[in-house]
């Protein structure tokens, strides 16, 4: 059933990321920025499209309670396909005052909170299809073949703009067509067990259950007052503010996933700050703001994806044989090496130098997407992992909600203090790109982070492996 399930897998990653490949964050504010003549706002609000799905990553967990996974994102991938598709009909609307590239911009939002559906599911379909041994390969592999896909669309689609720009209102539809083949293909998976979970989220009702850090009162008792409470008052908001509320409490009492949180939070935010206004100068300032949609789309999106791809497959084995935090530390060097190129680059105007920081940028994403997947199955259990994976990813999309316009108003600051003292028109760097020093400073913080925590992992790793196996059973079942 595995390799049933691989294969099937597989197919779907081959098609399906034609469609998500063109509401990705770089390539769209590439677009926003030369053809929709976007600035930084717009490409902010694009770039944190993700961010706006994964803040309703609860809620996705809770519509998919007692549900079908499969079908549940089937449903989810066609939705993203018809926005896709909807997208080249902005080639009607005009440009001047904003309408296009603003509804543009809503189209991407609108795909992107699919699609956080799509990615806090799938987690949980992971989980219970593929063991742990194998899993960060496994995931490799198919995340690997997806960001292939991922490269190559975006890199023919920016071929076909360099020609004509206006070509995007065919690309996008084409494109949304070919991709439903990968819906299809998705929609013969199987999933180990569901019935058997199914049949167990009936009897119980959804709450936070323990961690494996938690102690002994992790063992589940069935209260059957407090289930048929929660059957006839459970409203369909009623039951996502339990939601809210039990992930919370979960947060405050796992100490050791609550600091594994804050740290990914420092790091991603480190990320997450540089990128609208990275996009803007490479765009913009650094090729021809018109034009040269290759050579932007090529250091900004190809390099990075291409990595990714490359490089995921060295990480696998590495995150299979290694704890989260010493994983964590090791993509905490990658990326502050990532964030110092960038900056080196950008101070000095030297493009070349800035597609070097995007190859250390892939080499971090591409160990990064295996943690960022799988990274909070090490605390979870079968029982809990939605909630656990539904609570990661509303933290990310918290993060995206305000850090990308930080970035910009820091970006927006500098530049008008260089305006005051005529900083860039002596010859100087522009000011606004010292912004990526503050990337470097949130990246150095978080890995010392990481490193500090890992020692509290370890000790609790070793402090439940000393339990008593009955204990542990009961607890982990």
């Amino acid at each position: 059933m595995v390799r049933r399930n691989y294969a099937y897998e597989l197919k779907s990653s081959a098609t399906f990321p034609l469609a998500a490949a063109l509401a990705e964050g770089t390539f769209t504010g590439v677009v926003a920025s030369k053809y929709f003549d976007g600035g930084p706002l717009l490409i902010a609000v694009i770039t944190a499209a993700p961010m706006f799905g994964n803040i309703l990553a609860l809620l996705w967990s809770e519509l998919a309670e007692s549900r079908r996974k499969v079908p549940f994102i089937n449903l989810l991938q066609i939705g993203l396909v018809v926005s896709m598709a909807a997208v080249g009909l902005t080639v009607f609307l005009p440009i001047e005052g904003g309408v296009a590239g603003w509804t543009f911009a809503g189209l991407i939002i609108v795909a992107r909170v699919i699609a956080s559906g799509i990615v806090t599911l799938r987690s949980a379909v992971w989980r219970l299809n593929y063991p742990r041994a194998i899993r960060g390969q496994v995931i490799g592999r198919i995340n690997g073949l997806y960001n292939f896909v991922l490269a190559v669309v975006t890199l023919a689609a920016a071929l076909a703009m360099d020609k004509r720009p206006a070509s995007f209102a065919i690309i996008y539809p084409v494109v949304a067509v070919i991709s439903l083949f990968g819906v299809l293909q998705y929609s013969r998976i199987r999933v180990r067990g569901e019935t058997t979970l199914l049949k167990r989220a009936r009897l119980v009702p959804t709450a936070a259950r323990p961690s494996m850090f938690l102690g002994s009162s992790g063992a589940l008792h069935l209260d059957y007052a407090r289930v048929m409470r929660s059957r006839v008052a459970g409203s369909a908001v009623g039951r996502l503010g339990k939601r809210i509320r039990d992930a919370f409490r979960l947060l405050r009492e796992d100490r050791i996933f609550r600091a594994y949180q804050w740290w990914q939070f420092v790091l991603g935010s480190s990320f997450m700050l540089m990128f609208p206004t990275l996009i803007h100068v490479i765009s913009s300032e650094m090729t021809d703001p018109d034009t040269q949609y290759v050579l932007a789309i090529f250091v900004v999106n190809v390099i990075p994806l291409v990595t990714t791809t490359v490089l995921m497959q060295a990480w696998a084995p590495v995150f299979d044989r290694t704890d989260i935090l010493t994983f964590r530390v090791l993509l905490g060097v990658t990326a502050c090496l990532a964030h110092s190129l960038i900056l080196l680059g950008a101070a000095t105007d030297q493009l070349w130098l800035v597609a070097i920081g995007m190859f250390a940028v892939g080499t971090s994403f591409g160990g990064g997407q295996l943690a960022w997947q799988l990274g909070q199955n090490s605390f979870a259990t079968k029982g809990n992992i939605g909630t656990y994976m539904g609570l990661h990813v509303m933290l990310t999309g918290l993060r995206g909600m305000f850090v990308p316009f930080t970035g910009v108003l820091i970006y927006r600051g500098l530049g008008w203090y260089d305006q005051r003292i005529g900083w860039s028109e002596d010859g100087g760097t522009p000011l606004g790109r010292w912004l990526f020093a503050v990337s470097v400073g949130l990246s150095l913080w978080a890995l010392f982070g990481f490193f500090a925590t890992r020692r509290r992992y370890r000790q609790a790793l070793n402090e439940r492996d000393e339990e008593e196996p009955s204990t542990r059973v009961v607890r982990e079942s």
